[in-house]
């Protein structure tokens, strides 16, 4: 998704690594939340800049594992939903733009 070809490149890598600090900041807090509470958290989107530097955007679902009271890991769900982010885009765009002329 990334567009990393070798595992070497990505091993020992957070993947708040590779989200704009102001995102990785706010996926970590979630992430503290989730430690804290020990319950789920809101779905979470944030832009990523791909290897090549395309830019593409992901919905990110985290969780934890708690056992016997106690947390013992966390992951995340993470999908691709640069499609419908541009579809989005560009229905905000024609829903503010004439089509003739494209004035605002």
């Amino acid at each position: 998704m990334l567009g990393f070809e070798d595992p070497e490149d990505i091993i020992g890598k957070s993947f708040s690594d590779f989200l704009p600090s102001d995102k990785a900041n706010i996926l970590i807090s979630q992430f503290q939340k989730l430690e804290f509470t020990k319950k789920d958290s809101d779905l979470f989107t944030s832009e990523v800049i791909r290897r090549d530097g395309l830019k593409m955007y992901i919905e990110i679902n985290p969780s934890i594992f708690v056992k016997d009271g106690d947390l013992v890991g966390n992951q995340g769900v993470v999908r691709n939903i640069t499609k419908r982010k541009q579809e989005e885009q560009r229905m905000q765009y024609l829903s503010t733009h004439d089509t003739l002329t494209g004035l605002y």
